[in-house]
């Protein structure tokens, strides 16, 4: 792997995934979607998730050197 790029997204829960996370249709959920690509710059891995928005939380660490 050389390089990832990650896109996350608020969206509202389709008929679909609201049956398969339990929740209500419309319901406010994360779209992570992550591609990862090796050293020539060729995809190698294609992650989508979808997360239950009260199931997420998002931790950020920042050091100054």
């Amino acid at each position: 792997m050389l390089y990832g790029e990650k896109d996350v997204r608020a969206i509202l829960a389709t008929p679909q995934l609201a049956k398969t996370l339990s929740c209500r249709q419309g319901y406010p959920l994360l779209h992570v979607r992550t591609l990862v690509h090796d050293k020539r710059g060729f995809p190698i891995l294609l992650s989508e998730l979808f997360i239950r928005s009260d199931r997420y939380s998002i931790k950020i660490s920042a050091q100054r050197s």
